[in-house]
């Protein structure tokens, strides 16, 4: 079966409340840093924030370390794209149906993603939520690996989670006695989206493709319909679009 992810990349924000300048510390090794000046006295000391939060300061003979500063000037795009350290998103969306099966309708999935990241394609996370799938409600348990392919206020991302998801009845289909012995399974869920970063906070509109497990006995009630009666165990491999959009830190 194919799938197909289609991104729409017509995006836009409110005009940004804040504008920041963003200098250059270039250090005789050849890094080059990029941040705020804090503070500045020549020959005796400097104060330096990066962007990722963290602050330099060296004083006396460490100055010596340093080759060079730039000031900045204003970032009219206002925006802010992390580079290193913790990051966190949260995201509410559907997943569709793509078997052509009788519930082709959306139906609910709010998830959180936990990390850090070591560079702009370098980041690793764990994921968590809570997902309805058709008369399953699902709780997945993800390790989540991400990456931005550009550098700018828009961008776009991939991601690939992978892990299990643990699995019940929803209430109307367990107090009945339609299911029991409800287990969850294997989940895979990688995808592409588009990012837009703000002062402080970024967006993200993201689609992909979800496959998740479930194993659980199933009742059979006897009758003119069925041939017979009992309890059936069944393994099911749900396939689903999943659409979803977030705001993250």
């Amino acid at each position: 079966m194919r799938y197909c992810i289609a991104l729409l990349l017509g995006l836009s924000l409110q005009a940004v409340m804040a504008q920041d300048r963003v200098d250059i510390l270039y250090l005789k090794n050849g890094e080059i840093l990029k941040g705020k000046l804090q503070s500045f006295e020549r020959n005796e000391s400097i104060s330096f924030v990066l962007l990722s939060g963290d602050t330099i300061r060296s004083e006396g003979n460490t100055l010596d370390l340093i080759k060079g500063l730039r000031m900045g000037k204003k970032n009219r795009q206002g925006y802010h794209q992390k580079t290193e350290g913790f990051w966190n998103v949260y995201e509410f969306g559907a997943n569709f149906e793509n078997e052509g099966g009788a519930t082709f309708f959306p139906q609910g999935a709010v998830n959180a993603t936990w990390g850090y990241q070591w560079g702009r394609m370098k980041k690793l996370g764990l994921g968590t939520g809570i997902e309805a799938m058709e008369d399953f409600n699902v709780l997945p348990v993800v390790i989540s690996v991400r990456g931005d392919w550009l550098e700018g206020k828009v961008t776009p991302y991939h991601f690939f989670n992978i892990g299990y998801g643990i699995a019940s009845a929803r209430a109307y289909a367990g107090d009945n006695g339609r299911y029991g012995d409800v287990n969850g399974g294997f989940r895979l869920n990688p995808g592409l989206g588009v990012k837009i970063h703000g002062p402080k906070t970024f967006i993200t509109l993201s689609a992909g493709y979800l496959m998740q497990n479930v194993n659980y006995q199933q009742t059979l009630w006897g009758g003119w319909w069925m041939d017979s009666s009992g309890i059936a165990e069944t393994s099911r491999s749900f396939r689903r679009m999943s659409f979803r959009l977030g705001i993250g830190f």
